[in-house]
């Protein structure tokens, strides 16, 4: 048998074969779950700079003669 998914803790993924392995008739167990690593302030904010910066060298610059643009919610 064959476990596939994702967790966020170790426990939960040895919990799901701990249970699979005690049903009958299951003699092999391949666990594939995978575990999800949790956001961090520190991955969270890295990933706005980055986002930041590449939107800010995707933009054209605008002229110093133009109009500011307005914002839009």
């Amino acid at each position: 048998m064959t476990l596939f998914g994702s967790v966020e803790w170790l426990f939960e993924r040895e919990a799901a074969a701990q249970e699979v392995v005690s049903l009958l008739g299951v003699v092999e167990l391949s666990n594939l779950i995978e575990i999800k690593t949790r956001a961090n302030a520190h991955n969270i904010g890295e990933a706005i700079k980055t986002a930041l910066q590449l939107r800010h060298s995707t933009i054209p610059e605008r002229s110093a003669s133009a109009p500011p643009m307005a914002m839009s919610s």
